[in-house]
């Protein structure tokens, strides 16, 4: 199950690292963090940096995981623990 977490937890983190990764990109382009530099030219688009993303074709199988709904499920345990006098062998 620390596996299954641990595997949970990385592609969460990537994900959220991606996010943060696209919008400070996008606050650099269109002039928020720059002083005095402005947007570029032609880049009035006003669409979210993740559906930005998720329009790009390497990303077409992370735009379908994330179109369905997933609901964590843990694994079962591998061993059922038994007491010790239930044991007959």
């Amino acid at each position: 199950m620390r596996r299954a977490a641990a595997g949970v937890v990385g592609v969460t983190a990537a994900l959220a690292s991606a996010v943060l990764a696209i919008q400070i990109l996008q606050s650099v382009r269109d002039g928020s963090m720059a002083g005095s530099g402005g947007a570029i030219p032609g880049s009035d688009d006003r669409r979210s940096p993740l559906d930005r993303a998720l329009e790009l074709a390497g990303n077409a199988k992370l735009k379908t995981f994330l179109a369905l709904d997933h609901e964590f499920i843990p694994p079962s345990p591998r061993f059922e623990r038994f007491p010790f006098p239930t044991w007959t062998d």
